[in-house]
């Protein structure tokens, strides 16, 4: 079986039967999205009642037969624009961990254009999320199809209101934020005190619950506040309308309580195992990301030998072919974001483009050919990471050439070579084997099929628990990158990863040393607590 990756998503479109079952899987999730929010609007604004499901599978029909026609386009847009700022309160069960991936964000940023563009993409789409607030709601609780439900939902939400509805809103989930950390902040005063050593397992544990269920409310509370406002002015049909709500009998109030307590013992034995077992990964590497760009332009040899003075097991750098067939160390093919000059790699010689200077922030530097960057790194004696980049101009002899170099350079051993093009990087370990080789994968979900290479290079946002299993299964390694924010380093380094790659040497040997010096059950339980978030 194979996952949903880059390289099969043509496969499943030009497939009728793959695209039938794609279209019908998403089908099945607005459909599951709907009755979601349906459900919740009830309970929420208490109009609940024991003919409730009864109703709304009568409604079945219905949305399936709207769900199944053009419109089906209105919802699927709907639900794109819910996953860039994390739902915006709706929080669906199936949605709530989607996102745009953080190395898209982080691309765009390094230049003013891309941040201007990124920055005003996020305030259309949260202007739109605002404005569409009562679109599932009115979908799921009345007989409007999808287009009626956008134009009620667009034409209710005058500036006025909107106006309104955000400042209520931004209130709300202030105020529940605050009310979160002072508790949040007394809690952990309690239990520093109960414990001095912080060594108290279930002392540990049990913090660890109390946070972890305050955490859920606050989530629930914004929740809460958003079905709220998007059903303050919604008429729901009469048959939905709060009847006499019937008594919970004694027996129906035990069997209620002990579930409850059935499940929470269980979920607080769950945590105490998890604390327990919660411990730095003793064999995981860091990588320099491009080199060490806090202190050299990005692919430039002093940023390569600031990753070695930094610790990095790897400096990772891109690989390009120039026109004359030789290899130079950048990443983008055009160069005008580093040189300022309005050409492309593929299109210019070596001797040309070594006259070029970079500059990225306070640095400056020159493009080096793969020959001087390899004796640079041999020099300091730091292995290196090599991403091939091919951008489609490349010969057929591409990957010969690539390892005539490394060959020449006695460069096969210690180093690794991967690519974003798996035909590439399967050519590479087809013809020269005793180089490790690695596959780049920036998107991939479902099962992951044993490609013919020796580790993958993963984006952060496709990396899971299956997929280390499977990678370990495999036998082969797993690199996740990119990762700069200190509370995904303590995920990665309490986790089965084999390594990160980063542009934050720093904040990784500070969260590493951290890690190792402060084993507490307490420290293993907050480490826990930012590794689930």
């Amino acid at each position: 079986m194979t996952g949903l990756a880059k390289e099969t998503i043509l496969t499943v479109i030009k497939d009728p039967i793959a695209l039938f079952f794609l279209i019908l899987f998403l089908v099945l999730v607005a459909f599951f999205l709907i009755g979601e929010f349906a459900v919740l609007t009830l309970a929420v604004t208490d109009q609940w009642h024991r003919d409730s499901l009864k109703i709304l599978l009568k409604k079945f029909p219905q949305k399936v037969k709207q769900l199944l026609s053009w419109q089906f386009i209105i919802v699927f847009f709907y639900l794109c624009l819910m996953i860039p700022l994390g739902n915006l309160g709706f929080n669906s069960l199936l949605l709530s961990h989607l996102k745009i991936p953080d190395f898209i964000g982080e691309e765009l940023a390094k230049t003013q254009t891309g941040s201007l563009l990124y920055g005003g993409l996020m305030v259309v789409i949260a202007y739109l999320n605002i404005r569409l607030i009562t679109f599932l709601p009115i979908l799921g609780l009345t007989d409007s199809s999808p287009l009626k439900a956008f134009q009620i939902s667009w034409r209710e939400s005058t500036f006025k209101k909107l106006l309104k509805r955000t400042v209520r809103l931004i209130i709300l989930t202030t105020l529940s934020f605050v009310i979160t950390i002072i508790l949040v902040i007394g809690i952990t005063i309690i239990f520093a005190n109960l414990d001095s050593k912080n060594d108290n397992l279930p002392l540990a544990t049990l913090f660890y619950s109390l946070i972890a269920f305050l955490y859920t409310l606050f989530l629930l509370s914004t929740k809460f506040f958003f079905i709220i406002e998007a059903t303050r002015q919604l008429d729901l049909p009469k048959e939905l309308q709060t009847r006499t709500h019937a008594k919970m009998s004694t027996k129906g109030r035990f069997a209620l309580v002990s579930f409850i307590l059935f499940f929470g013992v269980l979920w607080v034995a769950s945590n105490a195992l998890d604390i327990y077992l919660v411990k730095k990964n003793p064999d995981e590497i860091v990588i320099a990301h491009r080199g060490n760009v806090k202190a050299g332009v990005e692919n430039s040899i002093e940023a390569m030998q600031a990753a070695k003075k930094a610790g990095a097991a790897y400096s990772e750098m891109d690989v390009v072919m120039t026109k004359d067939k030789r290899f130079v160390v950048i990443h983008d093919n055009n160069l005008k974001r580093l040189s300022g000059v309005d050409n492309t790699v593929s299109n210019m010689t070596l001797k040309e483009l070594q006259k070029l200077t970079l500059h990225q922030g306070k640095f400056t530097s020159h493009i080096a050919s793969l020959e001087e960057f390899l004796a640079a790194a041999k020099a300091v004696k730091q292995p290196i990471l090599i991403e091939l980049k091919p951008y489609g101009h490349e010969p057929k002899d591409y990957v010969e050439c690539f390892l005539k170099v490394l060959k020449e350079q006695n460069a096969t051993k210690d180093n690794k070579v991967m690519s974003l093009d798996l035909d590439v990087i399967q050519k590479v370990e087809k013809l020269a084997p005793e180089i490790s080789t690695g596959y780049v994968i920036p998107i991939h979900m479902g099962p992951l099929p044993n490609y013919a290479v020796d580790f993958y290079a993963v984006e952060e946002f496709s990396y899971n628990t299956l997929f280390a299993l499977t990678a370990e299964q495999q036998k082969k390694d797993v690199y996740v990158w990119t990762i700069n924010d200190e509370t995904l380093m303590d995920k990665m380094l309490i986790g089965p990863a084999n390594g990160i790659i980063t542009d934050e040497l720093g904040i990784f040997k500070e969260a590493s040393q951290d890690m190792k010096a402060d084993t507490s059950y307490l420290q293993r339980a907050l480490r826990l607590f930012n590794s689930r978030q």
